[in-house]
């Protein structure tokens, strides 16, 4: 995780390119591709230059540092490794807390509770590492259905929804887990739950089986016993203390 520091008199530029600095050097300590981080610092000065435009307009009136609109839950500037270099059951691996690596339920093995087929991404995203902008950590809309928040977003001036990659690093470069599981309403896919005789989750009956057969589902980031897990949850169930981020724009 980019831990922020305390603001100190350097300017809010300083600031900025610190917290650059120190979310291309917490990707390489999880050992990614040098093409990742190559592709992320050739945009180093349109991203300073966009993230600095956001602070000056949106937030003038604001103690303006980062530290504090972080404890607000606002991100001004998060990297995204696309799904293009690198899928998301692998990326979750990034997510620590505080030293335990993160873990998916997403895919074919037995043990695994859900295997996402015809996964749709609602949002386009760029094809190479980028960057999302002004990120709200989700605690603005807690306990919606994920299927009521998509268009609840789509209405918000500017803003759209995280897909699942974009979820998985804003919980590398937060500590947004810390407080409450986050929905990437951002991507969907159609459920194919693996039933196993100790879990609940889909239902004991045929009947409740039988209702989440095939139904949609987001991709979802929690702690699980203190542990980062990728699961996914369904566009029809909401639950208290999760959350929806969002961001204003995305540069490649």
């Amino acid at each position: 995780m980019t831990r922020l520091e305390l603001p100190s008199r350097r300017s809010i530029g300083s600031e900025l390119a610190q917290l650059l600095d120190d979310q291309i050097a917490a990707l390489k300590l999880t050992g990614r591709d040098t093409s990742i981080v190559d592709a992320l610092q050739d945009k180093r000065s349109a991203t300073l230059k966009k993230a600095l435009n956001i602070l000056k307009t949106k937030y003038a009136g604001d103690n303006l540092n980062l530290l504090s609109l972080a404890e607000r839950g606002i991100h001004i500037v998060i990297p995204v490794i696309p799904r293009t270099y690198c899928d998301a059951n692998s990326q979750v691996t990034m997510v620590r807390c505080p030293k335990t690596k993160g873990r998916t339920e997403m895919g074919n093995n037995s043990k695994d509770r859900f295997t996402p087929d015809n996964v749709a991404h609602i949002i386009r995203t760029p094809q190479r590492p980028y960057y999302i902008f002004d990120v709200e950590d989700g605690r603005e809309m807690l306990g919606e259905r994920p299927e009521d928040v998509i268009d609840m977003i789509k209405k918000c001036s500017g803003r759209r929804g995280l897909t699942e990659v974009e979820t998985i690093a804003l919980g590398t470069h937060s500590d947004v887990l810390q407080h409450r599981g986050i929905n990437a309403i951002g991507s969907c896919f159609r459920v194919q739950p693996r039933k196993r005789s100790s879990d609940n989750a889909i239902g004991s009956c045929p009947r409740e089986r039988e209702r989440h057969h095939n139904l949609r589902a987001v991709f979802a980031l929690c702690l699980d016993e203190g542990r980062p897990q990728l699961r996914g949850n369904f566009l029809d169930c909401g639950f208290p203390h999760w959350g929806f981020p969002s961001c204003q724009a995305r540069i490649s």
